[in-house]
């Protein structure tokens, strides 16, 4: 084998015009491009070798194809849902949901109200007549709220305490618990004597004795106490009241049940208002239901309480009319019977009960009883608003956010709201609260949605506290701070609201501002799964399908994301097809994955629309079909995935489903790489560095470069090191370039451990080590890199950090041209010339030479013509050989330039051309080529 020299394509300087070589080139894989050059003479009729042993480091300048179906993504696992998600969720879900009627209007005050403020009829009043505490609280009683498992809040009909149940607006099929809220303060109408209570005992002004005659009717002793009252006796008064009572004095027996409530005596409250109430007094047949409702001094028997209450309906008392409907409507102690519902509501309505106009407006506004009539709703609501009954202005406001039966106004709607939130109405400050947070009706202001939220909250609200929680989680209008947020998730999980007891156990999963405690997790999602709250069962799943907190159990795991998904949970049914295109937890089954899939993304789950596109673009369980892909993607790009919408950009980039679009496919790329997504970030840094989409820009190309090997993706840290290796857009630094191909060498990234290799086999940036750069082309190679393979059979072939093994040489040489590798596609056609490793056949040389020409390969192109001037494996061919030197010396290839010069000198192939040898002998000349620079003095 030839001598090796020092400088590139030198030839014997005493050479002269009359007898001009032609330069060949002797196979050593050690030839390494720009450093050596091996010569020998025409008689050695050798070809030339390929590039030399190895490539410079080279950038990973593909855009790559969508994620594959092997690393979508590798495990679903933990789908930690951040408030951020949630707050997002919400946003989304109520806007549904309001159509739905989920949200519709506040829910019916269907509480039987107790007795403290009951009227009289002979009272003057506006008919606005509120419950009286049960048992002497100032707290009515609410019956049962009528659940409908949804999560979003629903409208207030109203329950007479201001507590409406509280659902989540995220998680579908969720069950949650009522709050308990503070009672909402009415206006109080009073009894005609409700002012008779002995709270010390006053000063007596002196009166005339009178005679007492015995009346049978007790309205002289009636008369007396009325007398007694007015000049401040009241124990006297209080006396006479009883005997009167005790003769049956209807009036008596009324003014001695309310004492005895006021002194706690509820046997007796009981006992005289119904002995006036047989009697027929309305209002007393009114407090005697309640007694019977609230079991206040009797047994709780609610056919009594119903009779009591159409006995004083049918007098006319309106908040028997009301509470009347309410047992037509739960069918409590009475047939149900929505028709009578809303016919009692309108009786009591048309009196101006503000309550009864407000259920009666949720009535008309969810054709309950009555035909659907949105414009009736706003009348009765506006009635019952105007009347200042915070249920109703909640209502009425929803009809102005959404336009019900009036145009939409969202600053009306705010400003019912605000009516509502300031008597206290908690449903209407947690409202109140997203308003200020997105911007409703107003300009979005975090401090004052925050303060709504912490009102609501402190009045027990569980949804606003969840919502607290994940303000403090996110930092929204205040800092962040874990341990306050998860404090209000505890507060609102302690009433059952389901996303409250997700979120706590993801606190205790993830030690998020509570020390980190899988068990304590487990059972709060235990907690919540076994009240059937479907996104708990969810993340209990996962707990089972991973070993988080319990011994590991796929098959009950599976048990939980059913269940979960059956209720249309849309990750559960995202996960489950996960589960099954992969074979997780259960067996292997596409099309069941699809479905899954289809009815999570139909739902507008965006991870799931994403693995959908992921399945037509690859044709996983359906037949391929590009277009759908791209459909897909894009729905879920829509939604802000920042996934599909890298994908969605590959797709414009590509031509895959769509037509080419660069811009497009910038534009999606930047979108997600703004979101901090690794690939996103990267193909925005190629977009830079090739012009794709926008201007070509190196230093910004290095920015996102950056951007993105700071989160650990392999492709950019290697580009990022090509960079720093060339000086793209940064001051050359080999230092950084080889800890870049480091670490995204470490990662697995073949690209990288073949470029680590030509650090370590040159000494870029570290000491020269052949071991070590065997080793990292190794790894490469078996990662199917052609390039490394290629370096690899050059490593084989002349012992550079391993013994030499032709046969192995000529076996990655093999495995790397299978690839369409044009310099393993050269050095294998060497090798058939050579008879290295394998049997001399010049056939098989030039075709492999040719193969490598027609990807441009100058060497190739170079030593395909050598083939044809000295007939190797073809007939000579001057006029080919003079083609092919041109190819390869139109690329620069001084060899070639050099051989394409002699042929114009001597006429080979071609006619004699002096002046274009000149030009060819001196652009080899420039390049260093001695024999060039020698000849080209001749011409």
């Amino acid at each position: 084998m030839a001598k090796r020299k020092n400088k590139t394509n030198k030839t014997d300087n005493n050479a002269i015009d009359s007898n001009i070589t032609v330069t060949t080139e002797v196979h050593d894989a050690r030839n390494v491009p720009s450093d050596f050059v091996y010569e020998a003479t025409p008689a050695d009729e050798a070809v030339a070798s390929t590039y030399g042993i190895f490539d410079d480091v080279v950038y990973d300048d593909t855009i790559y194809e969508l994620s594959t179906p092997n690393n979508v993504e590798q495990v679903e696992a933990y789908e930690v849902v951040t408030n951020i998600d949630i707050v997002e969720n919400q946003v989304a879900q109520q806007t549904v949901d309001y159509e739905q009627g989920i949200f519709d209007d506040v829910v019916y005050d269907d509480t039987i109200y107790d007795t403290t403020n009951v009227i009289d009829i002979t009272a003057e009043s506006d008919n606005t007549a509120t419950a009286a505490p049960a048992k002497g609280d100032n707290t009515a009683t609410a019956a049962p709220a009528e659940g409908d498992n949804t999560e979003a809040a629903a409208p207030a009909e109203d329950k007479g305490d201001n507590t409406a149940p509280a659902t989540s607006t995220e998680d579908k099929g969720d069950s949650n618990a009522t709050s308990e809220t503070k009672p909402q303060e009415y206006k109080k109408e009073e009894f005609i004597h409700s002012e008779y209570v002995i709270h010390e005992e006053p000063v007596v002004p002196e009166v005339v004795e009178e005679i007492i005659i015995d009346d049978p009717s007790g309205e002289q002793e009636y008369q007396l106490a009325q007398d007694k009252k007015a000049v401040g006796n009241m124990k006297e008064a209080y006396d006479l009241y009883t005997k009167a009572a005790n003769k049956g004095h209807i009036e008596s027996q009324v003014i001695v049940a309310q004492h005895a409530e006021e002194i706690k005596d509820y046997v007796n409250q009981y006992n005289w208002y119904k002995k006036a109430a047989q009697q027929g007094h309305a209002i007393a047949q009114f407090n005697t239901g309640v007694c019977y409702s609230n079991a206040v001094g009797t047994q709780a028997d609610d056919t009594a309480a119903a009779e009591w209450f159409k006995k004083a309906a049918e007098q006319g008392v309106a908040e028997a009319q009301c509470n009347l409907a309410l047992c037509y409507r739960t069918g409590k102690g009475i047939e149900q019977n929505i028709a009578y519902a809303a016919e009692w509501f309108k009786k009591a309505a048309q009196q101006g009960h503000a309550r009864a106009q407000c259920n009666l407006g949720l009535c008309y506004r969810n054709g309950r009883g009555v035909e659907q009539d949105d414009l009736e709703a706003l009348n009765w609501y506006s009635k019952a608003a105007e009347q200042d009954y915070a249920r109703a202005q909640f209502n009425l406001g929803l009809c102005y956010e959404y336009g019900r039966g009036v145009d939409k106004d969202a600053s009306i709607a705010l400003e019912w709201f605000k009516k509502s939130a300031e008597q206290d109405f908690v449903r209407a400050q947690y409202h109140l609260g997203l308003c200020y947070e997105y911007g409703r009706g107003t300009e979005v202001d975090e401090v004052s949605a925050l303060e709504w939220f912490i009102k609501a909250s402190e009045n027990n609200f569980a949804e606003a506290q969840c919502h607290l929680g994940g303000c403090y989680e996110r930092g929204f209008g205040t800092d962040k701070n874990d341990e306050l947020a998860a404090k209000w998730y505890q507060k609102s999980a302690d009433q059952g609201f389901g996303a409250a007891i997700c979120h706590i156990g993801l606190c205790y999963e993830f030690g998020r501002g509570v020390a980190q405690n899988n068990s304590v997790a487990v059972a709060w999602y235990r907690k919540g799964a076994e009240r059937n709250i479907a996104r708990v069962q969810y993340h209990l799943g996962l707990c089972y399908e991973y070993g988080t907190g319990v011994e590991k159990d796929e098959a009950v795991a599976l048990e939980w994301f059913n269940k979960s998904a059956e209720q249309g949970y849309s990750r559960a049914q995202c996960h489950l097809g996960w589960c099954y295109e992969k074979g997780l937890c259960v067996e292997q089954n596409l099309d069941m994955a699809i479905e899954y899939y289809t009815k999570a993304a139909e739902q507008g789950y965006a991870r799931a629309q994403r693995h959908l596109g992921l399945c037509y673009e690859y044709g996983i369980g359906v037949d391929t079909d590009n277009a759908k892909a791209v459909e897909w993607f894009t729905k879920a790009a829509d939604l802000g995935d920042s996934e599909a919408q890298c994908n969605l950009g590959g797709c414009y980039k590509r031509g895959v489903g769509v037509d080419v679009d660069e811009t497009e496919a910038f534009n999606w790329f930047m979108q997600a790489a703004e979101q901090d997504h690794a690939r996103a970030q990267y193909h925005v840094g190629l977009c830079y560095e090739y012009g794709i989409g926008t201007d070509k820009n190196n230093v910004e190309a290095v920015n996102w470069f950056a951007k993105s090997a700071q989160q650990g993706f392999a492709r950019a840290q290697c580009n990022l090191g090509v960079c720093y290796e060339r000086g793209i857009g940064v001051n050359v630094d080999v230092s950084k370039a080889l800890k870049l191909f480091q670490l995204a060498a470490e990662q697995g990234f073949a690209r990288a451990q073949c470029n680590l290799g030509v650090c370590y086999e040159t000494g870029a940036g570290v000491a020269v080590n052949e071991a070590e750069a065997f080793r990292w082309f190794k790894k490469a190679a078996e990662q199917g890199f052609p390039r490394a393979q290629c370096n690899l059979g050059v490593c084989y072939e002349n012992g550079i950090g391993v013994v030499k093994d032709h046969t192995k040489a000529i076996y990655w040489y093999k495995e790397a041209s299978e690839q369409g590798f044009a310099r393993a596609q050269c050095h294998l056609g060497l090798c058939y010339h050579l008879a290295i490793g394998i049997e001399r056949d010049e056939t098989a040389a030039v075709e492999w030479f040719k193969k490598a020409a027609k990807s441009d390969c100058a060497r190739a192109q170079f030593n395909v013509g050598l083939c044809y001037r000295y007939g190797r494996g073809v007939a000579v061919d001057k006029q080919q050989a003079v083609q092919w030197y041109r190819q390869s010396a139109e690329q620069g290839y001084a060899n070639a330039q050099y051989n394409l010069a002699v042929c114009y000198y001597e006429g080979i192939g071609v006619e004699q051309d002096i002046h274009q040898a000149r030009e060819w002998f001196q652009a080899a000349a420039i390049q260093g080529h001695s024999k060039a620079e020698h000849n080209v003095k001749y011409c």
